[in-house]
This record gives structure tokens, sequence and C-alpha cells, in this order.
């Protein structure tokens, strides 16, 4: 070996032992700095750490649960809102049909049923017809009075001769 080169290779096992008693000297001052200090239990803490995770995904678990429960809680919400609507327009067309149960059936201010209505109705259509029959036939002198429900002699003259009920 030459001179240059184990110079070089002192100048490396100095460094190397430099590095050597500063690593030493670390140690010990770690060392001293750890005295009265505990061990970690490095177990127990990765058995707590996975207990704390399984924790974690046990709660997600129940969110997502809750999660899903607002959501049926939500439709069912909207379900109810939807039949009170149909329910309101409902009670609104029964109202309608009520009134004209109510008409029909004579609970109405004139207290007449819709099947009398239409009885006077045609009995009115049915006297005018006779009247005008009857005027025929008679040649003017009578008529049927429907307000009346009689047979009215008329007389010839300008005026027109009521004939009080109970009389003729």
């Amino acid at each position: 070996m030459s001179p240059e080169d184990l110079e070089e290779s002192e100048k490396r096992i100095a460094a190397y032992r430099d590095k050597v008693t500063a690593a030493v000297s670390e140690f010990d001052q770690a060392a001293a700095t750890c005295d009265g200090l505990a061990r970690p239990d490095i177990a127990g803490l990765a058995s707590a750490k996975a207990a704390a995770e399984e924790e974690v995904r046990t709660v997600a678990g129940e969110l997502g649960a809750l999660a899903a429960q607002i959501e049926a809680v939500g439709q069912t919400i909207s379900a109810v809102e939807g039949y009170r609507k149909q329910r309101e327009e409902q009670e609104r067309q029964y109202g309608i049909v009520g009134n004209l149960a109510n008409l029909a059936s004579g609970n109405n201010p004139k207290r007449i049923t819709l099947q009398r209505f239409v009885l006077a109705s045609l009995f009115e259509e049915v006297a005018i017809a006779a009247s005008a029959r009857l005027s025929r036939m008679s040649r003017g002198r009578y008529r049927v009075d429907a307000a009346r429900i009689r047979i009215v002699r008329v007389w010839r003259s300008e005026r027109l001769l009521t004939v009080p009920e109970g009389s003729e």
C-alpha cells in the first residue's frame, strides 16, 4: 500500500471512530433521558387501536342505518302528504255530492224533493197544453189555471172575471 493510501485509510478510520463516539454519546444521552420512563405497551396500544377502528366501523354502520331510516321516514311523510291532499280533494267532491243529495231529498229552502219538483214541472207542462186544448175546444170560454189547479170560465168582456175557490 502506498503512503497516500495508508493516510487515506487512517482518515477514514478516524472519521469512523468519531462517528462511533458520537453515536455512543447520543445513545448514552437518550438512555439517560429515558431513565425512569416505562416502556410503552405496544401490544396494548395495538389492541386499543384495533378496538377503536372496530368502534369506528360500528358507528359508521349505525350511521348508515340511521340515514336509511331517515330516508324511509322522509318517503313516509311524502306519502302521508299525498294522502292528505287526496283526502281533501275527496272531501271536496263528497261535499258537492252531499249538497246535491240534500237538495234532492228535500233539505232545501222550499222543502221540495227532486221527484216532486220534476212531477210539478211535468204537471205544469201538461196544464199549459191542456189549457190550450180546452181554450180551443170551448172557443176561448174556459182555460186551465195551473196556479190554482182548477178550470176557470172566461167571460167575453173587457175584463177577466176571476172565480173564487169553492164556487163553480
